[in-house]
């Protein structure tokens, strides 16, 4: 089942939902976390974590869109587009 989550942005608070794939579970793990995210080629924010993800039986990468969280393994990082 899908988990929801608050995510604050610029002191906004925001209504995300993580699907069930092993890196979102890992993710939350990770929770309460705050990162300091910066401006990655005006179209995404981005952030390293803490540690690198599970990772195993990931989906096949999509194109993302506004509104997506990612998780980038290659460098470990989250990822949130607008």
């Amino acid at each position: 089942m899908d988990q929801k989550v608050r995510v604050t942005l610029d002191g906004r608070p925001v209504d995300a939902t993580l699907n069930t794939s092993p890196a979102a579970r890992d993710f939350a793990k990770l929770f309460p976390l705050t990162l300091d995210l910066e401006d990655f080629h005006s179209t995404e924010r981005i952030a390293d974590l803490p540690r690198k993800l599970d990772t195993s039986g990931a989906p096949k990468p999509t194109a993302a869109k506004a509104g997506d969280i990612a998780y980038y393994a290659p460098w470990g990082n989250l990822a949130l587009f607008y």
